[in-house]
């Protein structure tokens, strides 16, 4: 802010007289006195020297004074002869003066010769400005006309100039924001905040507010940010870094303002693009299987989220019942479970997996097979197979003596064997004997009934897996010829009887 104060009109007169030598008359005893003159005789000889007037204006006093001002003229010329002379003008403020002039009223006898520099046509000097402790010259070339002293002045006018100096500033904030391009849901987003002072002075009272769009807080549960800086000097800056995190996949906006005093503002973007894999898993089976027979199964996951899925891993746990056999993909077996590393699956990406078991005892055989990967939550299916057991009978018949002659007997010894993984419910035996041989006793598993040539054996209830049954009957040869001993065998599971014949030569 700058204060002037002019005052005008102020002036001030210097004057002095300067002595002209005319001549030189010598005076003694032997020579008669001169006539009397208008002016005083001279001593002969030149005159040298100065005449300098100075002092402070407007008060005779330094203390007071606004201009030291110097006129300096010969004490004696001649007439006319040029001579020079000159006017000094100093400020001693510490303040600008303006609109400084400086006018000569010349005598009428004196005649102007040249100046520098150069007046205007009434004899003034615009000096225009003084600055502190400055000084400037004025010089004035001349001659007298006559012998008349000459008695000159000065006039002098300025204006005072009282300045205080006001700094001015401009402080000037700028505002930027930067954030992770793409993460995945589970993933931190780092955003990055730096606020800026370009100006030229400190910007005070400085708010940074970052509002976080629905579905993203800071790690700390907070939903909106907020940076109070209480003075931002000029080409400082100040940088936050913020932890967020993302509830659902979605494309992220963050908006970024500053303000200090002064109604200084900024303004700043950032975006963040936030993706989710989602796997899903099938599984198919067979849904019955048999003791010892190969179960086959297919193992089917999907990427069907917008973002990769790392690490993906899928697991298969072994039903109780059922033994590991093999597994494509790399699949290995890890104490009770079957293990799958399959990397990365990318959006829409799907693998599927072939594993087979073996059936080792009877029951329900839950196959449970699981999938996860980073960022991916675990999703699980299942594939239930009935194992079952099956009875595999075996019967075998032999006699223990043949050929057999008419008269003698033989026996027939009958075994049953289950083969098979299941029990053998109600194995009956049932055996016919042809005209040539007579019925002459039996035993074995269960009781009989004999009725003429057929022998009935009781159904035994049940026989268990890898286990045998036998029954004998004993004949009698009664005619020559070959003959056939026939077994009949059947059971709950059977249905339909087994027939098996023994041929022995009778003769």
């Amino acid at each position: 802010m700058k204060k002037i104060f002019k005052i005008s009109g102020i002036f001030f007169a210097v004057c002095f007289a300067s002595v002209f030598l005319h001549g030189c008359v010598s005076c003694n005893n032997n020579i008669a006195p001169a006539k009397a003159e208008a002016k005083p005789c001279i001593d002969c000889g030149p005159v040298t020297g100065d005449n300098t007037l100075a002092f402070y204006y407007p008060c005779d006093s330094k203390a007071c004074g606004v201009l030291y001002v110097e006129k300096i003229a010969p004490k004696q010329v001649q007439v006319g002869q040029e001579f020079d002379y000159v006017i000094n003008v100093t400020n001693v403020l510490k303040y600008k003066l303006t609109d400084v002039k400086v006018s000569e009223i010349l005598p009428s006898n004196f005649t102007v010769t040249s100046s520098s520099p150069k007046p205007s046509a009434d004899m003034t000097w615009n000096l225009d400005t003084l600055a502190p402790n400055e000084t400037k010259q004025i010089k004035i070339t001349g001659s007298a006309k006559n012998e008349e002293p000459m008695t000159n002045c000065i006039k002098i006018s300025y204006t005072p100039l009282l300045c205080v100096l006001t700094t001015v500033i401009k402080p000037s904030i700028a505002l930027t924001s930067d954030s992770t391009p793409e993460v995945l849901s589970c993933d931190k987003i780092l955003l990055t905040t730096t606020v800026t002072n370009n100006g030229t002075g400190s910007a005070m009272d400085v708010l940074v507010t970052t509002a976080l769009p629905s579905g993203v807080e800071t790690i700390h549960g907070k939903t909106s940010i907020t940076e109070s800086i209480p003075c931002l000097k000029c080409g400082e800056s100040k940088t936050f870094t913020y932890e967020l995190q993302a509830s659902k996949s979605g494309k992220y906006t963050f908006n970024t303002t500053a303000k200090a005093e002064g109604n200084l503002k900024a303004e700043s973007f950032a975006t963040t693009v936030v993706r989710q894999p989602e796997l899903s898993i099938a599984k198919t089976g067979p849904e019955k299987i048999y003791i010892g027979r190969p179960a086959k199964y297919s193992i089917t996951v999907k990427n069907t989220g917008d973002g990769n899925a790392i690490n993906t891993v899928v697991s298969d746990t072994l039903p109780a019942n059922m033994s590991f056999s093999s597994a494509d993909n790399n699949g290995r077996l890890d104490k009770n479970r079957v293990l799958w590393n399959l990397g990365t699956l990318q959006p829409n990406d799907s693998k599927t997996l072939n594993l087979e078991l073996v059936a080792v005892s009877k029951g329900s055989a839950v196959n449970k097979v699981s999938a996860i990967g980073d960022c991916c939550p675990q999703v699980t299916a299942s594939a239930t197979t009935s194992v079952e057991g099956i009875p595999a009978l075996l019967i075998e018949v032999i006699d223990l003596d043949d050929p057999v002659e008419v008269g003698s007997g033989t026996t027939y010894v009958i075994t049953v064997t289950n083969q098979g993984s299941a029990d053998a419910n109600n194995v009956k035996i049932v055996c016919t004997l042809e005209d040539s041989q007579e019925y002459v006793s039996c035993s074995g598993a269960t009781k009989s009934e004999v009725k003429g040539k057929v022998i009935s054996f009781m159904p035994l209830p049940k026989l268990d897996p890898k286990a045998q049954a036998t029954w004998n009957v004993d004949v009698k040869s009664v005619k020559a010829g070959d003959v056939r001993f026939t077994v009949e065998m059947n059971s709950d599971e059977l249905g339909r009887p087994v027939k098996e014949t023994e041929s022995t030569n009778q003769y």
